[in-house]
């Protein structure tokens, strides 16, 4: 069986949100945290939690358009499990940056690459 392994890399994942280079969405990923965490705390935490991205709670990737691959994550933070839906993009700047689609609580269940299983 082939090894499950993200498109977009873990490291460079890290890298970017630790450095700051986070955009997230507004209705499926910045609501939720908002709604969850109150203010400006659940944008904070959800950067770091970016910033902190394991590659065990990888879940899968998505092929949206020929071009698009975005990566799954559940995410366990602040005692909660996390849905984290992400790609690496090139910003208006020229930079890459992570672009945060999804941060919501998990709609089904995932089962991450070490086994670890995320039940609804």
């Amino acid at each position: 069986m082939k090894k499950r392994v993200p498109h977009h890399p873990v490291e460079e994942v890290r890298r970017l949100a630790a450095a700051g280079r986070v955009r997230i969405l507004q209705s499926r990923a910045l609501a939720p945290l908002l709604k969850h965490f109150g203010g400006m705390r659940g944008r904070r935490l959800a950067e770091q939690a970016l910033a902190n991205l394991s590659a065990d709670d990888f879940v899968e990737t998505i092929e949206q358009r020929r071009d698009q691959f975005l990566d799954v994550y559940a995410v366990l933070m602040d005692a909660v499990d996390w849905y984290v839906k992400i790609e690496i993009i090139i910003a208006m700047d020229g930079e890459e940056q992570v672009l945060c689609i999804s941060f919501h609580y998990p709609e089904r269940t995932m089962i991450t690459v070490s086994g670890r299983k995320v039940i609804v």
